[in-house]
């Protein structure tokens, strides 16, 4: 999924469900089947992605595999995101958070407060939605999880741009990309690089965007990204 094209890890990932479907291995066909939406929807095939989450999500639930609950909810709360389906977002990140609570998994419980912020943010509502990524901010910095402080600070980043705070936003933004670089997430530094393009494309500023955009292009062609190298071009 990291190091090769996306068209040879849907490969890989059907036949590791073929195989632990033959083999009756449940935990398996759950991780094949989360593998398999991770892929689709990095290619934008959302709708086909969401049905591998739920079936992820069915078999985690069928044999009581947090871990498994967990993942399969963290790939729908984004599907859902991108597709902008931001209540039942909130319903997801939700039960997701509930089931964080339940096992007192501090990262987890940072990762789906912080889409909580992502979609108050996005429903219009600002005061709600920076308090739940402040939330998140807290207990990441407690793990020191750059990881996850890079998506916080992605999410401040969008939220002072929308409240034409554009110093604010380019700070946090470049604070987001800076740590996805430094741990080489390809995946999230394209997303760093094409966020701040499209900031200074806002702002009429194309010498700068260009920059981000070219950035966001070689990455996308080291690790084969095709379906982001087409919206990067």
């Amino acid at each position: 999924y990291i190091h090769i094209d996306l068209d040879s890890s849907y490969i890989f990932a059907e036949k590791a469900i073929q195989k632990s479907q033959d083999a009756e291995y449940k935990n398996g066909e759950m991780e094949g089947q989360y593998q398999k939406g991770r892929i689709l929807f990095d290619q934008a095939r959302r709708a086909f992605a969401m049905q591998s989450g739920e079936y992820s999500l069915a078999i985690a639930e069928n044999i009581n595999s947090y871990k498994g609950k967990k993942k399969a909810l963290n790939l729908i709360v984004k599907i859902q995101n991108h597709s902008k389906q931001y209540y039942d977002g909130i319903k997801s990140a939700r039960k997701n958070l509930n089931l964080a609570k339940s096992k007192n998994d501090s990262t987890q419980m940072a990762l789906m407060t912080n889409f909580l912020g992502i979609f108050k943010n996005k429903l219009g509502e600002k005061d709600s939605a920076l308090y739940f990524t402040m939330q998140s901010i807290k207990i990441n910095k407690d793990l020191n999880a750059q990881k996850a402080l890079a998506y916080n600070y992605n999410s401040l980043g969008i939220h002072h741009y929308e409240n034409r705070n554009l110093d604010s936003s380019l700070f946090y933004l470049r604070s987001a990309l800076k740590i996805r670089t430094d741990l080489k997430l390809p995946n999230q530094s394209i997303e760093a690089y094409n966020n701040l393009g499209y900031v200074f494309l806002l702002e009429k500023r194309p010498d700068s965007a260009i920059i981000y955009f070219q950035e966001c292009i070689q990455i996308c062609l080291e690790y084969g990204k095709k379906s982001n190298l087409a919206i990067a071009y």
